[in-house]
């Protein structure tokens, strides 16, 4: 059933009129959209405004984790059919037709469901559980010290009971503010750390250039090493701590003030590393885009190569343009050359014919006087086809009077062959 901006805002106003007051939910914002998903897991885990400021059953230095609300947000809105949900893009940057479909389900879960109370006294339980570690935990250590008293008692039975109470003391007392001196510290880097962390999700919800993105998440991942090195120096001081607290003998009030304070450290690291789990989930999802950029980087480097190759190839054929260009000027200095040669054969050729006349009178001059003689005629014959080929050759159009000669010779010839016979 689909429900109008209107009815949407009805719903949200009469059950959660003071969170909604003046909101028009024809036109959302990131401030509509927090207070819906805040209303959604107000009623889903009972989480009070009170509550905000300390850990479920618990003290904590920190405020209710972001990440439960995160984690436990996008559970929910899974579960209605959105796995793809986003808390910034869906909060932050509010797209209409998305928000509105989304309030849809979010009314029609509120009206089905009446059982909002089950997850958090899920993670009340877990938290007891931890609680209940915690103080086994303590009793072996008073278990232990109190080995450890019988022991030192051993050993030191013949000293003055004053002396070596009061040396004792002295020594616990200066443990003691070296141990509160040094979780004071560790407390202080790992606030420092939380802000750092907060920090830097805000500048990474601000950046939207994709280069400075990628630019980002390279530095986070040096980060995220960084910071999995300082947890290991944490994990490394506090272990330190806690053979420490376990040789030091220190009054009722100094000792349940470490022990808070040590639980409110070992607290912190756990929700530390749920936060780290968070932020490498971000580092595959960065890996994956990696992978997708390297993926469109190989397309145009092939892309490029098959640029590259039809270049090499309207190289090659420039390359070819060009020595038939070279070819041309060579064909056409022989053409020229060639030329010269015609002209100068066709001077030639008009000394030639300006004595073709007293060649043929020559020639019947040599006729008559070696018609005894067909040797001589024949080669008088072979002479002029010789001469007449070679002015052919280029002038052919200019040779038919020789060529008609020629034939009268042929025919003078066969005439003095028939003579002669």
């Amino acid at each position: 059933m689909s429900h109008t901006s209107r009815q949407i805002a009805m719903f949200f106003n009469s059950n959660f009129d003071t969170k909604f007051k003046d909101l028009d939910f024809a036109k959302p914002t990131p401030t509509i959209a927090r207070r819906v998903f805040n209303v959604l897991m107000g009623e889903t885990m009972q989480i009070k405004k009170r509550e905000r400021n300390r850990m479920l059953e618990g003290a904590c230095p920190i405020s209710l984790p972001k990440l439960i609300y995160i984690k436990e947000l996008g559970e929910v809105m899974g579960k209605l059919g959105y796995e793809d949900f986003d808390i910034i893009n869906d909060i932050g940057f509010v797209e209409k037709q998305r928000f509105l479909k989304m309030c849809e389900s979010i009314m029609e879960y509120l009206e089905k469901h009446k059982e909002y109370g089950k997850r958090k006294e899920e993670i009340i339980e877990e938290y007891k559980e931890k609680r209940k570690e915690v103080e086994e935990k303590e009793g072996e250590y008073k278990r232990k010290r109190k080995e450890k008293e019988e022991l030192i008692k051993r050993k030191e039975g013949d000293q003055p009971e004053i002396e070596r109470h009061e040396r004792i003391k002295e020594e616990e007392k200066k443990k003691g503010e070296e141990i509160k001196e040094e979780i004071k510290e560790i407390k202080e880097e790992i606030n420092n750390i939380i802000e750092k962390i907060e920090q830097k999700e805000k500048e990474k919800k601000i950046k939207e250039d994709s280069i400075k993105k990628e630019k980002e998440y390279n530095e986070r991942s040096k980060k995220i090493q960084e910071n999995i090195e300082e947890i290991k120096v944490q994990e490394e001081r506090i272990k330190r701590l806690k053979e420490e607290i376990n040789n030091t003998e220190k009054e009722k009030e100094k000792k349940e003030s470490q022990i808070t304070r040590y639980n409110a450290l070992k607290q912190s690291c756990v929700v530390w590393r749920s936060n780290l789990q968070i932020v490498k989930e971000g580092i595959e999802q960065i890996k994956r885009k990696e992978e997708e950029i390297e993926r469109i980087n190989k397309e145009k480097k092939e892309r490029s190569e098959e640029i590259k190759h039809k270049e090499d190839k309207y190289k090659d054929l420039e390359d070819k343009t060009k020595k038939e260009e070279k070819e041309q000027a060579i064909k056409e200095e022989e053409r020229n050359k060639i030329k010269e040669k015609v002209d100068k054969e066709f001077t030639q050729f008009e000394l030639d014919t300006s004595q073709l006349h007293l060649i043929y009178e020559d020639i019947n001059k040599k006729v008559e006087i070696a018609k005894s003689n067909k040797a001589t005629i024949i080669e008088i014959i072979k002479d002029i086809e010789k001469r007449i080929n070679n002015i052919k050759t280029t002038h052919f159009y200019m040779v038919r009077e020789l060529h008609d000669q020629l034939l009268q010779l042929k025919s003078i010839l066969s005439t003095l062959d028939t003579l002669i016979n």
